[in-house]
């Protein structure tokens, strides 16, 4: 599997967009963080105010598909999403610059490119995350931490018998639920996992296991479910997740398959 990359931003950042002109500004590189196989990479970014023009960096096509959101914190996470996922791609495909990179969208809502480069995109109130990969497949999911609250209150029809036992006998708080989500969340982008069916994907082991990295403010875990790699991180905003796969519609996972 090729390296995959991915990038985090929190719009909600003092300054970093101007909404009345809409005017998307360049983000800000805080951290890296790799795999120890080097097939991964995740970015975490925060965005600078400044200057790039709306129409210089989007396509009539792009814009008026934001533009068609009703809530105007919607049309912000979008265009802030669409801005780094433009970056990502010059950055890591050849021949590609961010205004050329026209992203357009399937029925389910998934971001496709001309080139054929395979990207992921997630919004939440204050935080976007994309993720890229030269090969393979890739989903990203990324949920503010203020949303723990609203995902406990699903627990039942998200969690596997397994992951619930794990839930009452650990003492699980609404944060490890959160992790839960966005990591299924993320196998749904992919195909190894359907909406409706979250309770057959059974994801103890994120329960369970520690941290395979803490930093400050920072914790990140490492998993691997069937066929599908998955990265989960947990900052001071936000909680989220990246899975990979060699190909989408892998093998689905079931809760006879532990991480």
């Amino acid at each position: 599997m090729g390296a995959v990359f991915c990038g985090l931003v929190h719009p909600m950042t003092p300054g970093a967009a101007s909404v009345g002109r809409i005017v998307v500004g360049y983000g800000e590189e805080l951290g890296r963080w790799g795999s120890a196989d080097a097939h991964a990479e995740v970015r975490w970014w925060v965005v600078n105010p400044g200057g790039v023009p709306l129409s210089a960096w989007f396509a009539d096509s792009e814009t008026d598909r934001i533009m068609r959101l009703r809530r105007m914190e919607d049309r912000r996470s979008h265009f802030l999403a669409h801005c780094l996922a433009k970056n990502m791609l010059a950055d890591h495909v050849e021949g590609i610059d961010g205004p050329g990179s026209v992203i357009s969208h399937e029925a389910s809502g998934r971001p496709v490119v001309a080139c054929g480069t395979e990207l992921s995109i997630s919004h939440s109130v204050s935080s976007v995350a994309v993720a890229v990969t030269h090969s393979g497949v890739v989903g990203v999911d990324v949920e503010d931490l203020s949303r723990a609250n609203d995902v406990a209150a699903v627990r039942d029809i998200m969690c596997s018998q397994s992951e619930l036992r794990i839930v009452h006998e650990e003492g699980c708080d609404e944060i490890d639920l959160l992790r839960l989500w966005v990591a299924k969340e993320a196998l749904v982008k992919i195909g190894a996992v359907t909406l409706d069916g979250f309770r057959r994907a059974d994801l103890s082991a994120l329960l369970l296991n520690g941290p395979v990295s803490t930093q400050v403010n920072r914790r990140w875990w490492s998993a691997t479910c069937g066929e599908v790699d998955l990265t989960v991180w947990r900052d001071s905003r936000c909680v989220g997740a990246v899975a990979r796969a060699a190909w989408r519609g892998c093998s689905q996972v079931s809760t006879t398959e532990r991480v």
